[in-house]
């Protein structure tokens, strides 16, 4: 996709800001990353929703402790259109949460399965599910569509403690914490009194602060030219990207077929 122009502009010892994903393959990708490295030039991708208020929140809960043990992830994006000819709905839009995935979680998946369907375009798929298994037994799961009644931005963060969402769209603010979980009842005497308990508790809009990610994202590239810090989005974390949609590219071709991630 980008890898003729960002190679071109690396050999001629230039920074890049590159639109999201970096590449099509990942060997590319690496290629880039290398060169990058041998030029001391920094290379950043435009994964812009690490640079969203709310994601920086969720990721800032996350590491606080407060959802406990993570279970499981899920992320709708969806909408009716734009429709895209040049690349399908996971390259599009699947992209963003796989890199929120990644990101939120420090980890990327060791194995995915998807499914899609294109029903708009002949060979180009507009809608698709995706399941992740990341590390320490988290499931992740993506929906994408351009062929939706409704615009949905949402990823919903499951834990043994607490459930939280990110709603890009919701009035009252993006991020809700759920004080919700399931709880074994431990005074059973043999396994027909073994309860499972769901606890209902206090809903939490934390506040956050909104500011206009893509503005961020710029004076954070900036910053990084200016100290010569290598920013979370770098060439090694975009070359993870990359192998995740591969990988899904190689599920969807088998028809849902697990595919491992390259390590």
């Amino acid at each position: 996709m980008h890898y003729p122009i960002v190679k071109a502009a690396l050999e001629a010892n230039k920074h890049v800001l590159c639109e999201k994903p970096l590449c099509m393959h990942w060997q590319h990708a690496a290629e880039l990353v290398a060169l990058a490295k041998t030029r001391q030039r920094v290379l950043m991708t435009g994964h812009v929703f690490l640079f969203n208020s709310g994601i920086v929140k969720l990721k800032e809960l996350m590491r606080s402790g407060d959802p406990g043990r993570i279970y499981y992830l899920r992320a709708l994006r969806t909408n009716l259109g734009p429709v895209r000819r040049d690349v399908n709905s996971v390259f599009d839009l699947a992209t963003h949460d796989i890199a929120i995935f990644n990101w939120i979680l420090s980890a990327r998946p060791e194995s995915v399965s998807a499914v899609g369907g294109h029903f708009l375009q002949e060979t180009i798929e507009d809608v698709a599910f995706i399941s992740l298994r990341y590390p320490n037994n988290i499931l992740g799961h993506i929906q994408v569509s351009w062929l939706d009644p409704k615009k949905l931005r949402e990823i919903v963060v499951v834990g043994d403690k607490k459930m939280m969402i990110w709603d890009e769209l919701a009035p009252t603010g993006p991020i809700a914490v759920y004080d919700k979980t399931v709880v074994r009842h431990e005074n059973y005497e043999d396994f027909g009194q073994f309860q499972l308990l769901a606890r209902e508790g206090d809903i939490t809009i934390p506040k956050v602060r909104v500011e206009e990610p893509l503005k961020v994202q710029n004076r954070f590239f900036l910053q990084c030219l200016g100290d010569g810090r290598l920013p979370m989005n770098d060439g090694p974390f975009a070359v993870d990207v990359v192998k995740v949609l591969e990988a899904i590219e190689h599920s969807l071709k088998a028809g849902g077929v697990p595919a491992p991630v390259p390590h």
